[in-house]
């Protein structure tokens, strides 16, 4: 399984004639909020978003002035399609901190007249043990637990925006709600899953395992989002929000800077 996805996503993304197709919206009016946006696959992400001209982008990072050096990088080397230039705003937000996460949540909706798209992009990969100060290890804080706890805190504004008019007439686009996970879900195991608790489980030292932690996250961030978009509460026809997992396929990143020792750094 490991080797058909690698193959698949270099054939995909360097074999001639498949070049993947790039897309492009109006996002004139819009406001965009990309999280773990200074590096890799979110800097990418907003880059990318800037092009097609938002009124407000939104780069919620950890680190305030790495997310300064994506900024100037953005706004210095990145040009829209026509109009004025985006907004591009620089927000604090640690995955690893359950008071900050809320805490960034209510800033978007004080500060935020809309959220059009909103992309989880924020996440590690780690092989030692390493706890948060909230007492969880922190891929397993990081990549699901404070991811859902701040989709579903922003959930009720994107569902606000579903019901405002559209900035530029003509130009439809439900509000989305985008989780960053990866094909690597394929080869999770998952042992913890007959645990009376599959979170307690999956935070105890002893049972911890390195090698598949990242795996079994991307899993279950897949099975959240499954789980969410056919809840009453939280589904499209409920909220007319398009909440969705992506795979990006197989990419240099920085998900490791947690990681000890060598490693690959890389996203699939």
């Amino acid at each position: 399984m490991a080797l058909s996805i690698v193959g698949e996503t270099f054939a995909n993304k360097w074999f001639p004639g498949r070049k993947l197709p790039e897309t492009f919206v109006d996002l004139t009016g819009r406001t965009v909020v990309v999280t773990g946006s200074n590096a890799g696959l979110g800097f990418e992400s907003v880059k990318a978003f800037y092009r097609m001209g938002p009124a407000r982008l939104i780069l919620a990072v950890r680190s305030l002035d790495k997310g300064e050096e994506a900024k100037k990088k953005i706004e210095a080397n990145t040009n829209t399609t026509g109009g004025s230039r985006p907004q591009v705003d620089v927000w604090h937000l640690d995955m690893a901190d359950f008071a900050n996460v809320k805490r960034f949540a209510q800033r978007c909706y004080d500060e935020l007249d809309r959220i059009d798209i909103f992309l989880a992009s924020a996440g590690v990969q780690n092989r030692e043990w390493i706890v948060t100060k909230d007492g969880w290890e922190v891929a397993l804080q990081t990549n699901v637990i404070s991811t859902y706890l701040l989709t579903l805190l922003v959930t009720d504004k994107l569902a606000q925006t579903a019901k405002l008019p559209a900035p530029k007439p003509g130009v439809v686009l439900k509000p989305h709600l985008v989780v960053v996970a990866s094909d690597v879900h394929f080869m999770a195991s998952l042992n913890d899953q007959k645990e009376p608790n599959i979170f307690q489980g999956l935070n105890e030292e002893r049972r911890f395992n390195g090698e598949a932690r990242y795996f079994d996250t991307k899993l279950m961030e897949v099975l959240i989002t499954r789980f969410l978009t056919k809840h009453p509460k939280f589904s499209f026809e409920s909220t007319g929000v398009v909440m969705c997992t992506v795979n990006p396929g197989f990419c240099r990143s920085e998900l490791g800077r947690f990681a000890k020792g060598p490693m690959v750094v890389a996203q699939a």
